[in-house]
């Protein structure tokens, strides 16, 4: 159970001063109020004097590792050791991408689940435990980063050693055929490539397209296409097909995803590309990343609506051959019939890509048919065309590897033009996760109750609500309350309005019906809410004498001010503390009233009134409004014992309503019903004492 503390810290001071024979024991009492809370907030019962509350939290675990940085060896068993400064049973591990989590090794007792974020694994164990160990595999060399929480490791993994390196070129080429699914298409001639520095020896440029359908969180068909996708231009859909540009001059027009897509995350785009009806179509279809806002177009014509935009990186399908070269555009890297090749931006020109990895490669001309095409992104970062029976492949530009990227499938004409459609099939992709974070405060814009935070894949709707806090009205309900989740963070802040309640003036503790002045009040602060301190008496012992016996010392009663302000020096009260709980049955769960001595009496020399206590007698609850009286936790005498929090009264949620005085004797025993007991052997000094009392009153929440 969490309970909201309103704590109104009330320090007396009893200075004790002796001239020979007497122990005069005066009181300058003041008052102070602690910024505090105890405990977490889950809903504030008494949130308006939120500078009265006081949390006491629990430090986070920390975890750390053995060695900043540790060596594996490619396709073999590592474990990985991890510590946690305390005993824990749950920990979140960022694996790279390139690991494999093994966890048929993990140790009895310990399970591993998939968390919400990519390559995020929950380690959860049956016992709390400090000592964790994760058993990985690498299929591939390099360096990469292990996250435990914001702690951070290094994997090296290295080559095996292998004693006999001679293996001829047959069991290479046997060991790399096997590798491939039988339905790709490999082009071995166009993918021959002499590396020079290696006496031109023939290698192989052939890669195997990873399976990482797993890995996708979100699959588009034709029936929520437009969930996830825009249209630009000229194009709209017709059925499963997206019509792009109609056979009209200088058009653009394609589709685009709404969200950005992460260049670490794969993805692949499945359908059909219908390029013109003859040959004499133009201009072709591109496909590209680039920076700017998804839905931004670029140049038409020989721009394939990319050209010009920031950073734009991708693949076309040219049917027609451009011979300009002036900005932006260069000439075609082929000149008879249509191919296919890599572009992007080299500064202001829009650029076919020729590198020997990845060359421009003729393809069919447009002849009214609809012909397969695949477009894939690999986790690391490598687009992939499948064409005709041909594989394209680039990595993505270090501009935009570690981005969020806009993606777009464009098609364009100019002065030639051509019917250009898109057959839809699938687009598989992981969305990013983000955040909104919903806030609750006041109009000042301080929080008065703990954030909450809903998380969800970019894209997705996300619904908010306020919250009822006690002692605040909703003034405003904010405009993105409801939305959808977008690549930043966004904040939703619901604004309360304080309510002020009237302070309950003091009441006579022997006729609470009628109002009071009493003198010395110990300062409250102000506007605490509908659970209130209304008053505390400041005890005060006046002179006494020494005594080397045991001696109880008693405070004197209460007096009250005339109209004029001054002491009415013939009328005692008994000492008391009084509260009020106007609080609506709804938000009502009971209310207790403890008080703490914070240390010992000690003068300014460091001595103490060793074993000395304060005893509240005659203990009375009296009230002028009816209702079911709070509960006395002790009878007939309160010990308030140095440095121990001490339980006075207890209130349920039928109990402690309206105001109620707890006080100390009545008229014929006020005198003698607050007491400072001194043991004898405590041989108090002729000097002042002091301690502090903290008076605390709490709202109970709901179970």
């Amino acid at each position: 159970m969490i309970i909201n503390k309103l704590r109104k810290m009330i320090l007396l001071i009893t200075i004790l001063a002796i001239p020979i024979l007497f122990m005069p024991i005066g009181s300058l009492v003041y008052s102070e109020t602690s910024d505090n809370y105890d405990g977490e907030q889950e809903k504030p019962e008494i949130s308006n004097i939120e500078n009265y509350l006081r949390i006491e939290q629990e430090s986070e675990p920390k975890f750390f590792f053995e060695n900043d940085r540790l060596e594996g060896t490619v396709k073999e068993l590592m474990k990985v050791t991890f510590f946690s400064d305390t005993d824990v049973f749950e920990v979140r591990v960022i694996l790279p991408k390139e690991a494999n989590m093994l966890e048929e090794e993990l140790s009895a007792g310990v399970d591993a689940k998939h968390g919400e974020k990519p390559y995020e694994w929950i380690i959860q164990t049956k016992c709390a435990q400090n000592t964790f160990v994760i058993a990985l595999e690498f299929e591939l060399t390099g360096s990469y980063e292990l996250f435990v929480n914001d702690v951070k490791t290094t994997l090296e993994i290295v080559e095996q050693e292998v004693e006999d390196e001679t293996i001829n070129d047959k069991d290479k080429s046997d060991f790399s055929l096997e590798s491939y699914k039988e339905e790709e298409f490999l082009d071995f001639d166009d993918d021959l490539v002499a590396n020079e520095g290696l006496d031109n020896e023939i290698e192989r440029n052939i890669s195997e397209q990873s399976d990482t359908e797993n890995k996708f969180n979100t699959i588009v068909h034709i029936d929520n296409f437009l969930e996830y996708f825009g249209l630009t231009g000229q194009s709209y859909l017709d059925g499963d097909l997206v019509v792009m540009t109609t056979n009209g001059r200088d058009q653009t027009g394609g589709f685009y995803l709404k969200n950005k897509i992460n260049s670490n995350y794969p993805f692949r785009l499945e359908g059909k590309v219908f390029l013109g009806v003859n040959n004499n179509s133009a201009d072709g279809m591109g496909f590209g990343f680039h920076r700017d806002e998804a839905g931004a177009i670029g140049l038409p014509a020989s721009g394939f609506g990319m050209a010009g935009l920031r950073d734009i990186f991708g693949f076309k399908l040219d049917t027609y051959y451009n011979r300009t070269n002036f900005p932006p555009y260069r000439p075609d890297p082929i000149s008879s019939g249509a191919f296919g090749s890599f572009v992007y931006m080299d500064n202001e020109w829009f650029t076919s890509y020729m590198g020997d990895n990845a060359p421009a490669r003729s393809i069919n001309r447009p002849s009214n048919v609809y012909t397969d095409i695949s477009i894939s992104l690999s986790e690391n970062s490598i687009l992939r065309v499948d064409y005709e029976g041909k594989v394209w492949e680039k990595e993505l530009p270090e501009n935009l590897s570690n981005n969020d990227l806009s993606f777009l499938v464009s098609s364009s004409t100019g002065s030639v033009t051509a019917w250009q459609q898109f057959h839809f099939e699938s687009f598989s992709y992981s969305r990013n996760y983000s955040e909104v974070i919903i806030k609750f405060v006041d109009q000042d814009g301080l929080e008065i109750l703990q954030s909450e935070n809903l998380t969800g894949l970019v894209g997705d709707n996300y619904q908010t609500a306020y919250r009822e806090i006690s002692g605040y009205t909703l003034s405003e309900i904010p405009e993105n309350s409801s939305g959808l989740f977008t690549e930043e963070t966004q904040i939703v802040k619901y604004v309360y309005e304080k309510n002020h309640f009237d302070s309950v003036l003091p009441l006579d503790p022997l006729s609470p019906d009628k109002e009071v002045q009493p003198d010395r009040p110990a300062p409250l602060p102000e506007d605490q809410g509908p659970l209130s301190f209304d008053f505390i008496s400041s005890f005060s012992f006046g002179s006494q004498v020494i005594s080397v016996n045991d001696q109880t010392y008693y405070a004197l009663p209460q007096r009250l001010l005339n109209e004029d302000g001054t002491v009415n020096e013939t009328e005692e009260r008994p000492n008391y503390v009084q509260i009020s709980d106007r609080r609506p049955v709804s938000e009502r769960n009971g209310w207790q009233l403890s008080v703490t001595q914070n240390g010992q009496f000690s003068n300014q020399n460091g001595h103490e009134l060793i074993g000395s206590e304060i005893q509240l007698f005659n203990q009375e609850l009296v009230t002028a409004q009816g209702g079911t009286m709070p509960e006395l936790q002790e009878k007939p005498v309160q010990r308030i014992l140095p440095n121990t929090k001490k339980v006075l009264l207890q209130a349920d949620k039928e109990s402690g309503t309206g105001t109620w005085i707890y006080r100390f004797g009545d008229q014929n025993t006020a005198d003698k019903s607050v007491g400072l007991y001194v043991p004898k052997g405590t041989n108090p000094e002729a000097t002042s004492y002091s301690t502090k009392l903290t008076w605390e009153l709490s709202s109970v929440p709901d179970n």
